[in-house]
C-alpha cells in the first residue's frame, strides 16, 4: 500500500502544481510558481516566507507533497475498506477532490500561517477544478489501478 500512496500521491502533487501554474501564472497571470510556493511555505512560515529566498520554495513544494501524501493516504484506505469506489474512479476521484479542496479551503488553511485568500468566483472555480480534475481523479486512477494489479 505505500507503494500505492507515494505514486498517486506524487501523481496528484504534480498534476495539480502543472495545472496552478498554468491556470495562475500563464493563463490568468495572477502571481508566480514562486509565490504560489511561498505560499504552500507560509501555512507553516507564516508572511516570512514571502521575504525568505532559496529554500523557501523547497519547504513549500514539500509541504506540498506532504500533504498530497496524506491526501492519497486517505483515498487508498476509503478504496480498502469501499471497493465499490473502484467502479466509478472518474466520479469519486472528482468528488474527494471536492472534498480535499472544501477541507483545505475551510479548515487546514485558516488553522495555519498563510494569509487566507479572499473567496472569488473565479478562485472558487478554478480551485475546484484544480482540486477534482487534476489532483482527485488522478489519485484516484492511480489507486484503482493498484487495486487491480
Amino acid at each position: 500500500m505505500l507503494q500505492e500512496i507515494v505514486t498517486a500521491g506524487a501523481v496528484g502533487a504534480v498534476a495539480i502544481n502543472l495545472y496552478l501554474v498554468v491556470s495562475l501564472v500563464w493563463v490568468l497571470h495572477m502571481t508566480t510558481a514562486r509565490a504560489l510556493w511561498q505560499w504552500d511555505a507560509s501555512n507553516l512560515l507564516g508572511v516570512a516566507a514571502f521575504r525568505a529566498s532559496g529554500a523557501v520554495e523547497l519547504v513549500g513544494v514539500s509541504l506540498h507533497v506532504a500533504v498530497s501524501l496524506a491526501w492519497a493516504a486517505a483515498f487508498a484506505l476509503l478504496l480498502e475498506r469501499n471497493q465499490a469506489v473502484a467502479r466509478q474512479p472518474i466520479a469519486a476521484g472528482a468528488a474527494f477532490g471536492v472534498v480535499v479542496w472544501a477541507v483545505m479551503q475551510f479548515v487546514v488553511v485558516p488553522l495555519g500561517r498563510a494569509p487566507v485568500p479572499r473567496l472569488t468566483t473565479a478562485g472558487i472555480v478554478n480551485g475546484l477544478i484544480a482540486h477534482a480534475i487534476f489532483f482527485g481523479i488522478p489519485v484516484a486512477l492511480v489507486c484503482v489501478r493498484f487495486l487491480r494489479a
